[in-house]
């Protein structure tokens, strides 16, 4: 018996008049799913092989304008391929008749057989379980295995990586699970070089079978990426576009989505290079649950009344807030800083887009956010400071926590050296800030050595400034040489800051004494007064002074140092501040701060009594001898924020106000 292949491209079937094509999809040993396309106006009723019928287990109907296709589930024997049978055959006069057919696997060249496999995946509610047969059935008919591999799984679909080419035509793919054959839906994210970043709906097996190109295709998935692998997070524009692909294409994705995907953004982007249009600097997610990303434009064809964010995910834009500032340089180049400001709509946001116009052209990018500890923050904020000039909300908002919650980090120290030995049974350490004042120094360390002579002091001068180390270093030997006054010398970078100093020398099992250069003590026993008053009283003490020893000394309460906005210095109130030698520093749950009376207030407030209040000694004789050094005014503002949040969250109402022993106001 000779065969032809048929007009459809069907398989070969017998050339006898009455034999016609029983395609067939096994599933188990005894089990199939059969079908017969060359049957008009009638409908396939049983099959029987060598006299006996099969069981149909399960019929389904496909039925499409002029593509009418039914498959049974038939069950008892196995239909090998080239098989005869005898088809039951129903017409719709309601006939029956029986014909002759044989047996044939159902090949992929077949349209029929993929409308099949849909039908099997989704309709069959009865092949359930294992389906060994079916698998081997489909590697059969695939054309190839393809190189791929599993790049990451979520609870809503997975990533595969698939070296193969895509002509654009729709993506299904097959898996064998233990529930049966499952059919599912993709799409391509990014193509490029023969390869292939795939997006597939829900779970899936290995192996996977992937229609592409009107191709089956075979995919041994491996969860362990080879060295081919896509290297996705170093793709930069392919990994902004796969981001953007899964933005548009998945609809409420999962946390672990979001997480992956914010991985895979950078944290730092320019865009418009050529002409150094847009730089996205950082992103960050702020305890308000808010998002700002800062900006420097130098294109002015750039306009940021029409920059527009979203987070990952979503389908509406963003409300935002805009900050923006011309910044005024030497060059003549045109630039603007820029704070673009949402609230998030979820606490973990991962990465945010942000897209604008330019020229006519529309430009887009994501961008990772970073937490708001990150230890590049701080100087971001002062980087973008001059903005709170153009909105002062800007401050608190958005630079104070980016400012201040930050691990507290140790000071780096570039340079020390000791003048002068030690002396022995030191009663306490004097700790001198100097930013470049070295005259108001000479007169601070000349009052020191003349009120240590009956109480030894080991006086150590902290440096901020590199660039004055080698005028220091030869002024500080004349004069522990001459006043015979042994010091030691420490110069730290210029990263570090005031309050990081204090908190590394509060550390000291002395008592400590903290000062800046210009403030001398009146009387010979200033000192010992102030240590005096500091043993078994109060582990923090904070010591007024006056500009004119001739003017009377001023109340300087909590109200007067913490809510006085147009006191801005707060060393201007504070001469001397001194820690206990039992005075452990306090650090974690508070914010991040930067000058040195920040630091000494914080510890106050923060103290073992708890009130809140500050332990203000006004009976001292401490004089500012007048001093060029001034606190940096951005860290002021920020210490001054920080320590009016910590006021707030020490007082309690529940507590009496402190009745202090000695005269302390507060």
């Amino acid at each position: 018996m000779s065969v032809t292949p048929n007009n459809k491209g069907e398989l070969p079937v017998s050339q006898e008049p009455e034999a016609l094509p029983l395609f067939v999809i096994p599933w188990s040993g005894s089990a199939a799913f059969a079908w017969c396309s060359q049957l008009e106006n009638a409908t396939l009723a049983g099959v029987q092989v060598g006299g006996v019928a099969m069981s149909v287990v399960e019929r389904k109907k496909l039925v499409r304008p002029g593509q009418n296709l039914e498959v049974l589930l038939l069950d008892g024997m196995n239909l090998r391929d080239g098989a005869e049978c005898e088809l039951l055959v129903a017409s719709n006069e309601g006939q029956n008749t029986a014909v002759r057919a044989v047996a044939r696997l159902a090949r992929w060249d077949n349209v029929e057989t993929r409308r099949a496999l849909g039908l099997v995946a989704s309709r069959f509610t009865q092949a359930n379980g294992p389906a060994p047969v079916l698998e081997r059935y489909l590697a059969f008919i695939s054309a190839w295995q393809a190189p791929g591999h599993l790049v990451k799984a979520f609870p809503e679909g997975c990533i595969l990586d698939v070296h193969a080419e895509h002509d654009g035509s729709q993506i299904i793919a097959y898996t064998v699970t233990a529930d049966g054959l499952q059919r599912v839906a993709g799409q391509v994210l990014h193509q490029a070089d023969g390869r292939l970043a795939l997006w597939l709906d829900g779970a899936v097996g290995s192996p996977l079978y992937l229609e592409l190109s009107d191709t089956l295709i075979r995919l041994q998935l491996n969860e362990r990426p080879p060295r081919s692998a896509l290297p996705l997070a170093d793709a930069g524009t392919d990994a902004t576009n796969l981001v953007e692909a899964l933005h548009v294409g998945v609809e409420q994705p999962s946390s672990e989505l979001r997480a992956w995907v914010a991985s895979q953004c950078r944290q730092h982007a320019v865009v418009s290079p050529d002409t150094l249009g847009v730089e996205i600097v950082r992103a960050v997610g702020l305890p308000s649950r808010e998002v700002a990303v800062f900006l420097r434009i130098a294109d002015a064809a750039v306009g940021i009344h029409d920059v527009r964010l979203e987070a990952f995910g979503a389908k509406d834009p963003l409300a935002i807030d805009i900050v923006a500032r011309e910044v005024d340089g030497n060059d003549l180049k045109w630039q603007q800083q820029v704070i673009v400001k949402a609230s998030a709509p979820q606490a973990d946001l991962g990465c945010v887009k942000l897209s604008w116009n330019c020229a006519g052209q529309s430009y887009f990018t994501w961008i990772r956010a970073v937490d708001v500890a990150d230890p590049r923050n701080p100087a971001l904020a002062r980087d973008f400071a001059p903005l709170a000039w153009v909105d002062p909300a800007t401050l608190p908002t958005v630079l104070h926590p980016l400012a201040t919650t930050g691990t507290h980090a140790a000071p780096g120290l570039l340079q020390r050296r000791d003048l002068g030995s030690e002396p022995e049974q030191v009663s306490a350490d004097v700790v001198v800030f100097v930013q470049q004042d070295l005259e108001a120094l000479h007169r601070t360390v000349l009052a020191l050595s003349l009120t240590t002579s009956d109480r030894p002091l080991a006086v150590h001068v902290c440096l901020f400034d590199p660039r004055l180390w080698p005028a220091l270093e030869a002024k500080a030997q004349v004069w522990s040489r001459t006043y015979g006054l042994p010091l030691r010398l420490s110069c730290y970078s210029t990263r570090a800051t005031e309050a990081q100093v204090a908190q590394q020398a509060a550390a000291s099992p002395r008592p400590k004494v903290f000062c800046r250069v210009g403030v001398v003590p009146r009387r010979g026993d200033s000192l010992a007064r102030v240590l005096a008053t500091l043993q078994g009283k109060t582990s923090t003490l904070l010591v007024e002074g006056t500009a004119d020893p001739e003017m009377p000394r001023h109340d300087v309460s909590s109200a007067t140092l913490l809510d006085d906005a147009a006191q801005p210095d707060l060393s201007a109130s504070i001469a001397v501040g001194a820690l206990s030698s039992d005075h452990r520093p306090k650090a974690d749950g508070m914010p991040q701060f930067y000058t040195l009376e920040g630091f000494l207030l914080a510890q106050a407030i923060a103290g073992p009594s708890g009130e809140g209040e500050l332990p203000v000694h006004g009976d001292s004789d401490f004089v500012s001898s007048g001093t060029a050094d001034r606190p940096d005014e951005f860290e002021t503002k920020l210490d001054r924020l920080s320590l009016q949040i910590l006021r707030k969250s020490s007082s309690s109402p529940k507590r009496r106000p402190r009745r202090p022993n000695s005269r302390v106001t507060g």
